[in-house]
């Protein structure tokens, strides 16, 4: 789809611009090795359940794959971050942010404009990683007052 190749273009040029370094390193170190190689076991898992929205065929299925992949991946790689920083007060402000962007993306299809859908698919990804985080921060904010509740 249109938007799905837009967002790969940015993706890869983001991934290979310093994935060959990383690589190189890797080769060198087994620790390092079984880091990564572990590391990896929950994007797996995270890419098969994103793609289920596919089956639907069309731009809104990969809207929403990227949705559920981009929350998911923010949720599981970065909730370290909410343990010292509070995201939810950022969470209305990250809905209308992916609102906006969904918005844009379809705005962006329906006049056919590349640059339009380039910028939109970016914003919307990030603010669906940010989601994530902030899910994460919900999270950890609930289990932190059941704690102190106990305590």
């Amino acid at each position: 789809t249109s938007s799905g190749t837009r967002f790969l273009q940015i993706f890869n040029a983001w991934y290979y611009s310093f994935s060959p370094t990383i690589a190189d390193i890797e080769k060198q170190n087994s620790l390092l090795q079984t880091i990564v190689r572990n590391s990896l076991y929950p994007l797996i898992g995270i890419l098969q359940i994103s793609q289920i929205p596919t089956v639907l065929g069309g731009e809104a299925s990969i809207v929403l794959t990227g949705f559920i992949a981009s929350t998911l991946i923010g949720t599981v790689y970065m909730w370290p971050i909410s343990i010292g920083i509070d995201f939810t007060r950022f969470f209305k402000r990250i809905v209308f942010v992916i609102t906006i962007s969904v918005g844009l993306i379809s705005f962006g299809l329906v006049v056919a404009n590349t640059i339009i859908l380039t910028v939109s698919t970016v914003v919307f990804v990030l603010a669906s990683f940010a989601l994530g985080i902030t899910l994460a921060s919900k999270v950890l904010s609930i289990v932190r007052s059941k704690n102190k509740k106990k305590g």
